[in-house]
């Protein structure tokens, strides 16, 4: 009797918590400009979710294929991206009270795979292909108009900003199978072949750390036996030279091509590298963390089985902790979601940020003074169409949404 009793109190008091959810849910105001994200099936984020608000960016410029984001110091976000339609470089900017909206470059066919980056007076700097030049252009605002310069030729680029504001951009020359590095050394560009000879490049990206020092991991694809076989390659600059390592062979990331979407990277305070990518070595594509430490790598496997996605988003809080955006469902557009993973250094928990299979590919993340999400994104009304930039911002509730990860420090860098 003693339990019925306490197992009849346990079901109401679950009711009443849900009835005094719902309740309040009912009460918030319209005009909060944050509203609860759907978490259909995430279990206490139904409840007690983190808050997201949606909005359109750009509704004319119809962008498709790039976009990337940056936070100035009021944590105002500033994003570039690439308009298809008018095929021109645009940068829209938040100012408090509204967007901001201007074309940067229009000669030729330009924009598509830009990167940005914002200065210590929070002055845009962006890096992106000319692909009727076949060149990379670098433009940036020098606080009266835009300066654009051509770095070299290339196909589209990667750009980090050192403390100083000197941009380094590396990037992938097709033709002659190189990877080459630039940084802007107060004169002119100092340009370095840092990888020849490379069969097919997958993806890339390159974070910097402390001392300003470049930090690259890129896939290569190559044919072995009329198969398609991929090595992840960390690459960093030591201060001195140039060191090079294959992380990990056989791994079989999501069609990326010559985009960087397909793998991102951070570095943490102790310049140690992070980064986050698909294997479709598990079952349509699981997502992967790796990170390295003094001991070596640390091999990460996410085991919810619905990450199987594309476009990942990795950025370091200042505690280390990893925090990725990335695109679920890829495979299926009419089930396409924003899903976002983070950690609070001891669990991973998850959001569904929006699940109406409008989200495309492309999309960045950036993290506020309060470590919480602002993601931009190319939000699709339906197949076939280009859609709107969009961005979310998140206010996350560190609930107790554990979301298990399989670490393995088994050494993959053997090949198969």
């Amino acid at each position: 009797m003693r339990k019925q009793a306490a197992f009849v109190l346990m079901v109401l008091v679950l009711v009443a918590a849900v009835a005094q959810a719902a309740q309040q849910r009912a009460g918030a105001s319209s005009q909060d400009k944050f509203k609860a994200s759907d978490n259909a099936g995430w279990g206490p984020s139904n409840l007690l979710g983190s808050r997201w608000s949606i909005e359109i960016v750009d509704n004319e410029g119809r962008p498709w294929g790039s976009n990337f984001l940056a936070l100035d110091d009021r944590g105002n976000p500033h994003i570039s991206y690439y308009d298809p339609t008018e095929k021109d470089l645009r940068y829209a900017r938040w100012n408090g009270a509204e967007w901001l909206i201007e074309t940067v470059d229009s000669q030729g066919v330009v924009g598509p795979g830009s990167t940005l980056a914002l200065d210590s007076s929070d002055s845009p700097h962006i890096s992106y292909y000319d692909s009727t030049n076949g060149v990379i252009k670098y433009a940036h605002w020098n606080g009266i108009q835009w300066e654009i310069d051509t770095v070299d030729i290339g196909n589209r680029g990667i750009l980090a900003l050192e403390d100083d504001g000197n941009p380094q951009i590396i990037y992938h020359i097709r033709d002659d199978n190189l990877i080459k590095h630039a940084f802007w050394n107060g004169v002119d560009w100092d340009v370095a072949i840092i990888r020849d000879n490379l069969a097919e490049l997958w993806g890339m990206d390159m974070a910097l750390d402390d001392q300003g020092n470049p930090h690259i991991m890129y896939i290569e694809a190559r044919v072995v036996w009329e198969e398609y076989w991929f090595d992840l390659y960390y690459l960093r600059w030591n201060g001195v030279e140039w060191q090079s390592e294959l992380v990990a062979s056989t791994i079989a990331p999501n069609d990326g091509g010559d985009a960087s979407g397909s793998i991102s990277v951070d570095v943490d305070s102790l310049g140690y590298p992070h980064v986050a990518f698909f294997d479709l070595t598990y079952w349509f594509g699981s997502l992967l963390y790796w990170h390295k430490t003094a001991n070596g790598w640390i091999y990460g496997r996410f085991a919810d089985e619905s990450t199987k996605g594309a476009a990942p988003s990795l950025v370091l809080d200042d505690d280390d902790n990893p925090h990725i955006a990335f695109v679920d469902n890829y495979w299926n557009y009419g089930s396409r979601d924003l899903k976002y993973f983070w950690s609070t250094g001891s669990r991973w928990l998850v959001e569904r940020v929006k699940n109406t299979g409008q989200v495309d590919w492309s999309l960045s993340l950036a993290l506020d003074k309060n470590d919480n999400p602002v993601i931009s994104y190319d939000g699709r009304f339906y197949a076939g169409e280009y859609g709107l930039l969009m961005l979310a911002r998140g206010e996350l509730f560190r609930n107790d949404n554990l979301l298990p990860l399989i670490a393995n420090q088994a050494d993959r860098s053997a090949g198969r």
